[in-house]
């Protein structure tokens, strides 16, 4: 019984690090800096996506994931290309060896999607688990010392207006404020 309850012990000791660690998440964006995400169909014949991992601490080595383009049924994938080396694609899922080890943000993918301007307003394309992974239900990443981490995925909006939600970034931008500022504001 001794011995069962050490074992059980240095497992729960060995696995509390790896749980603690942050893998940040994979972003869709409009730009390669990850700072819109946000996409106008306005009539060009293709648009150009990027995803991208953010806010990796420990850097970022490779990712399992997909795309779900159901919300935005007018627009389809042109071309695809990637950092490092694919297994599948975006709509059916893809693993992505990224060959090497880089800091965040890097972008892994860029998607160049069919578009002829009749993309209905606040269509969302979706970052969601690749459908063939082992692990059901998880977008996962490597990070740089080869930790399996699950990440959230964010989406990214065709034609956003004023009913649009937000573009379903789950880390949420803050800014630094004093309290007094903040104060200051409902006085």
């Amino acid at each position: 019984m001794k011995k069962a309850l050490l074992i059980t012990m240095a497992l729960v000791l060995i696995a509390i690090p790896a749980a603690g660690q942050e893998g940040g998440y994979l972003g869709l964006f409009a730009d390669q800096l990850g700072e819109n995400c946000a996409l106008f169909d306005s009539g060009a014949p293709y648009l150009t996506f990027y995803v991208i991992h953010m806010d990796a601490p420990n850097g970022g080595s490779a990712a399992q994931y997909a795309i779900d383009y159901s919300g935005a049924p007018e627009l389809s994938v042109f071309a695809e290309s990637h950092l490092g080396v694919p297994i599948g694609n975006t709509e059916e899922g893809l693993s992505l060896g990224y060959g090497g080890c880089f800091q965040s943000p890097v972008v892994i993918s860029t998607i160049v999607l069919n578009a002829l301007g009749n993309s209905a307003p606040c269509s969302i394309l979706r970052i969601i688990p690749d459908p063939n992974n082992i692990v059901p239900d998880e977008i996962q990443v490597t990070d740089c010392d080869l930790n399996l981490i699950n990440v959230v995925g964010a989406s990214l909006l065709i034609n956003p207006d004023a009913s649009c939600p937000d573009c379903g970034l789950l880390p949420v931008a803050t800014e630094i404020d004093t309290w007094g500022s903040l104060k200051s504001l409902y006085r």
